[in-house]
Parts: structure tokens; C-alpha cells; sequence
């Protein structure tokens, strides 16, 4: 369907994007809204982006002292630029994430030396004697490796793009692993029968579809089954408007042990209160404490990128040490240069969140016990941290030595706000604003009008709505996703469903196309095998041929009793 616009004619349908003038005229109508609701922050908010000055914006830090609903839409204002992706604000997020990753390595090369050459002293000493007591005690005993539900992640590896990344393509590519891996390699392919089979060079299901192996180190398991060594792909993703967050593509072998492990490290955490599957926890302490003050809300910065091999070293049993250590990688290539690496594991390791938060938890325990605090109190979600007031200064004596930075902007310990989990408080009130992430089109904006609605706001809704085409707008109740617009509607009902006495009716609904490539492989015949052993408990895509991504939409009947906008 074609619309007639100034620019000549535009494509109308759910995930065709606004030009950059409509979607910049979107935002400032929004921001007049805002500020309109607010006060003297939200005035002076609106006036930057009228201005063009949508920097400042970002930049700006509204007072938790503000009146509460002056703070909300000043927020929200801020919202609409601090992670969209395509407003230029003066920022070039990959130079700042490449100095991210350059400045981490430094730090974990420093706290590596410091680690082996300096023992701490007094209190600092005495936390890391509880916390590698209370690791221990997390971890248990190693696991032997049938123990481990190995599978496939969703991304890309070495192996495999992202935009082939299929379970078909994945059990079809070559097989790679890094260096640090090598050692056990044999031992480890023996959990992997099926897979050993058809990549023997004799197996049937290779022969008539061999192609000879890319240029570069390869490694030959027991004469039969060729390897190639690989190091890491490091690359950087989009965080925010500032900056890009470094990743490390793994060796298609390390990504499925390491995976193994983290399921295995999370259900040990659960076992002991650790549950790194619900972050409802944390939110629930992070609010409670910007009533009462006593819990302070911590974050650092590049987390992930400071998990030192040294901290790893000093904390952990020897026999996990040595355990985790052969299934890292622990060389990282960037545009031709290898680099080594001084961090134990980096983002795009299958078991770094786990093993992170393991450590985060352990040391903030030690803090906690010293002095004689609540342990309940704690709450730990990767580098989402939360512990009490009074265990501030020691914790940072304990981050300094270990190699951490606490994010000065993103952790609070004094005044009426916390944050922890995608989750903002002032003074118990919910104040995250909606943050507009992609570009301006039917889709972002259902998503955006349905977020105003559950949180009240029906006058932003209205705007979001107006920016809608209208030629393919729907409605429907809330509970049912958001792909229509969350308002007053009319079920419509199938004579054959009034026939068979069925009471209710239908609304629609879009929803994107998964993205597909069916590719016959000569490794298909693994798919049935691997999908029955991971249905025993590991979250995997079911469909062989499904990448990342989506492909279009479609518009589809959802069948509901529920009449009203709100489920009842």
C-alpha cells in the first residue's frame, strides 16, 4: 500500500520507517508533551531538543530531588535519545568501545601482577578468605562432562556468521576450537559421538560433499577427525548512543561446552538462592531500598572485561581453575592482530555471566559477613549488585584490589533513587522511562503507545497513535504482545464458532516472520538426534533452518474471551 507524502510516495505497512525529518518531528512532539506535563526539568529538556542540542539532553542529570512527575517526563524525554541508534549525537561508539576494551585489558593486566606480586592486608585479605570459602561451597564438586547439557547458542562463531547462524549451519561447519582447548580435545570429542562420526573422514555422510578446509592451523584428533585452531573474532555491538560493548566470538567447540557450564553453574547457584534466571528479586530490593535507604544498588563498568585470569586464579578451587581454563579462549583477533588476552573470559563466553556473578556474589558475601550484616540482603544478577549501606566502603577497598570500577553514575547508596535490573526507583515510585531503540516505524511505535498505556500516560499514547497509518491500524485487549495498539475494540466471531455455541471472539495481530534458510546440508541427519538430547532441559530454537532476525510480518487472528482492553 502506498501513501502520498512531501517526499513523494512511501510504502505504508507495519515496519516501513519514517524518514529522519518525521521521525525528529515525532520526538519533539513528544518532548512538547512532556513538558507540558512536567515542570522546570522537562521545560528545559524541551527546550534542548528544540534546539537541536540533543547531547545535553543525554548529559543532563535530573535531580532526585525534583518534584516526582517533573522527574518522570524529564526522563522520558531523555529516553527518546540516550539509546536510539540513528540521532547523531556528537559520540563515535565504536572508538569508545574499542578504548573500552584496550582500557579493560590494561586493568586486568595490572591486577594480575598485582594479584601475584601483593597480598592484601587486614580486612581485604580476610573478605577474600571468606569468599574463596564461599565459592567452594557454591561450586562443589567439578562436574564430569556428561554431567553437562551441551548445545548451540544462537549467535555467530568463528565457524558460522550471524546471518547463517542455523542449527542446520552449525552442525554442518567446520569444527574449530581455541588453543587452550587442545589439550583435552580427544576427551572432549568423545561426548560428541554423532558429531565425531560425521566428520570422520571415512563417514559416508562427508565424503560426497567434501570440500577442502580454509587456510590455517588445523589439528588432527586421533587421525581421524580434522580440527582447526581458532582464536576468538573480537567484535563490537551497539550498548548505547555513547558507545559500542566489545564480544567475543567463540570456536564453535568452546561456545557448546561453555554453554554446558553455565546451565550447570546456574542451577548450582540456584540451588544455594542465586537464581540468575529471575531478576524479579533484585527489582524488588532495589525498590524497597529507595524507600528505606538502608540497601545501596551497585554497577560497574565493563564488568565482564575485568574478570582477570589472575582474580580467577586467586579465588577459585585449583581443579576449577583448571576446569573452566580449558575451554576458554584466550586469544582474540581484531582486523588481523592477535591479541592475548589478560581477562579470564569476555562477553561471548558461554559461562562468563555465571562465573561473574559466582564472584560478585562470593565477594559481597565476604564484605557482608565481616561486619556482621544480613545476608539476605544480598542480591546479585550478573554486575547488578545489591548489598548493604554500611558494607559500601569495604566493598569498594575489596573492588579496588580485585581489578573493578564502580560506576560512579550508575550506583547509588545515599538519597531516594536505586536501580538494578532495567528497573529505576524514586522513593519506591517506577520511573524507567521507555527507551526508543530502533528506528521510528508502526512497530516501535505499538511498542511505545502500549508501554504509555499500562503506565497511565494517555496523552503521549495519543501521539504515538496519531503517528500510526491508519489504512492498518488494530486494536486489541492487553496480554497479547504488541502487535496492535492496546485500546477499545470489537471481537469478531465465525458463524461456525456460533454454530458450535463457542462464546468470545477474535481480534488480530501482527507479528514478524521468522527468519529462514533452508539449506540441505549433508549434516541434517544430526538434527533429530541433537534435538531429542536437548530437549532434556537446554533452551534451543527447534526449527534447523531458523536464524536470527526476522523477515517481514504478518497479520494473524488471536481467538480470546476476554472483550475489555485489559485481561481480567
Amino acid at each position: 500500500m502506498l501513501n502520498n507524502v512531501d517526499n513523494g510516495p512511501v510504502m505504508i505497512d507495519w515496519l516501513s520507517p519514517r524518514d529522519y525529518k518525521t521521525s525528529l518531528v515525532f520526538i519533539h512532539d513528544i518532548a512538547e508533551k512532556c513538558r507540558h506535563l512536567g515542570g522546570i526539568h522537562s521545560a528545559h529538556l524541551y527546550d534542548l531538543v528544540q534546539n537541536g542540542k540533543y547531547r545535553e539532553v543525554v548529559d543532563y542529570r535530573v535531580p532526585f530531588g525534583a518534584d516526582l512527575e517533573d522527574y518522570r517526563y524529564a526522563v522520558q524525554i531523555q529516553g527518546l535519545l540516550k539509546k536510539n541508534p540513528w540521532v547523531d549525537l556528537g559520540f563515535n561508539p565504536l572508538r569508545e568501545g574499542v578504548l573500552a576494551f584496550i582500557k579493560g585489558e590494561k586493568k586486568c593486566a595490572l591486577t594480575n601482577l598485582i594479584l601475584e606480586d601483593f597480598r592484601p592486608n587486614g580486612r581485604v585479605a580476610q573478605v577474600f578468605h571468606l569468599a574463596r570459602c564461599k565459592i567452594k561451597e557454591l561450586l562443589g564438586q567439578v562436574p564430569p562432562l556428561e554431567a553437562l547439557q551441551l548445545r548451540y547458542g544462537p549467535g555467530a562463531n568463528t565457524s558460522v556468521k550471524s546471518a547463517a547462524a542455523s542449527l542446520s549451519a552449525k552442525l554442518g561447519a567446520t569444527l574449530a576450537c581455541s588453543e587452550d582447548m587442545l589439550p583435552t580435545l580427544g576427551e572432549l570429542l568423545t561426548e560428541l559421538p554423532m558429531i565425531v562420526e560425521h566428520y570422520c573422514e571415512k563417514s559416508p555422510h562427508l565424503l560426497p560433499f567434501h570440500e577442502p578446509d580454509p587456510d590455517g592451523v588445523s589439528y588432527r584428533v586421533n587421525n581421524k577427525v580434522q580440527v582447526r585452531i581458532d582464536d576468538g573474532k573480537l567484535v563490537f555491538v551497539p550498548k548505547d548512543a555513547k558507545t559500542h560493548r566489545p564480544i567475543l566470538v567463540e570456536p564453535v567447540l568452546n561456545g557448546m561446552f561453555q554453554l554446558g557450564i553455565g546451565s550447570y553453574l546456574k542451577d548450582r547457584l540456584a540451588s544455594s538462592g542465586i537464581d540468575l534466571r529471575d531478576q524479579s528479586r533484585n527489582r524488588s530490593l532495589a525498590c524497597e531500598a529507595s524507600i528505606h535507604g538502608r540497601l545501596a544498588t551497585v554497577d560497574l563498568s565493563s564488568a565482564s572485561d575485568t574478570i582477570s585470569w589472575g582474580l580467577v586464579a586467586d579465588l577459585l578451587p585449583p581443579e576449577w581453575l583448571d576446569f573452566l581454563a580449558q575451554f576458554r579462549t584466550g586469544t582474540a583477533n581484531y582486523q588481523g592482530n592477535i591479541i592475548r588476552l589478560e581477562k579470564f573470559s569476555s562477553m561471548g563466553n558461554g559461562y562468563t555471566f555465571e562465573l561473574e556473578s559466582c564472584i560478585f556474589y562470593s565477594l559481597v558475601f565476604g564484605c557482608v559477613s565481616l561486619l556482621g550484616g544480613e545476608i539476605s540482603n544480598i542480591g546479585i544478577f550478573g554486575d547488578d549488585i545489591i548489598l548493604p549501606v554500611e558494607a559500601m566502603g569495604l566493598l569498594f577497598e575489596v573492588f579496588d584490589y580485585a581489578g573493578f570500577w564502580v560506576n560512579p553514575q550508575k550506583s547509588f547508596w545515599h538519597g531516594p533513587f536505586r536501580e538494578s535490573c532495567g528497573s529505576d526507583w524514586l522513593n519506591g515510585n517506577d520511573v524507567r522511562p521507555f527507551f526508543v531503540r530502533d528506528c521510528i516505524n508502526d512497530k516501535t511505535l505499538y511498542n511505545f503507545h502500549n508501554w504509555l498505556i499500562r503506565h497511565g500516560e494517555r496523552e503521549l499514547a495519543k501521539i504515538c497513535e496519531a503517528y500510526t497509518w491508519a489504512p492498518i491500524r488494530i486494536y486489541g485487549p492487553d496480554g497479547y504482545g504488541d502487535g496492535h495498539l492496546i485500546g477499545s475494540h470489537d471481537l469478531y466471531r465465525k458463524r461456525k464458532d456460533i454454530r458450535s455455541g463457542f462464546e468470545g471472539g477474535y481480534f488480530d495481530t501482527y507479528s514478524l516472520r521468522s527468519k529462514r534458510k533452508h539449506i540441505r546440508r549433508p549434516s541434517d541427519w544430526l538434527v533429530p538426534a541433537y534435538s531429542v538430547y536437548t530437549r532434556s532441559g537446554a533452551e534451543t530454537d527447534t526449527d534447523p533452518y531458523s536464524v536470527r532476525g526476522s523477515v517481514g510480518y504478518v497479520r494473524t487472528s488471536i481467538y480470546t474471551l476476554n472483550e475489555g482492553i485489559f485481561l481480567r
